[in-house]
């Protein structure tokens, strides 16, 4: 991963590895929560959307309760960090 500089999945399972990472990747994710194939608590093949965010988190060392930066028309920003390298 040392040639990737961020990463933003968007209404995609993003798998976090396992362990640590070398350096911060901060973390872009967007998901819908009516998206019926990414769903937000996940299903019989993927994991619930919050337990990927967090363990990216983790491994940025930011803390475990993220800032809700805004809230409008159904929609919210929630924001973990700063982290290591002040990574989000």
């Amino acid at each position: 991963m040392d040639s990737i500089a961020a990463i933003a999945p968007v209404s995609s399972p993003s798998f976090a590895p396992p362990g640590q990472i070398a350096r911060p990747l901060p973390v872009y994710d967007l998901t819908g929560a009516a998206d019926p194939l990414v769903p937000l608590d996940g299903n019989a093949r993927q994991p619930p959307v919050q337990k990927s965010v967090e363990q990216w988190a983790r491994l940025d060392v930011c803390p475990s309760t993220p800032k809700e930066v805004s809230a409008r028309d159904g929609a919210r920003v929630l924001r973990y960090g700063p982290g290591r390298g002040d990574s989000e």
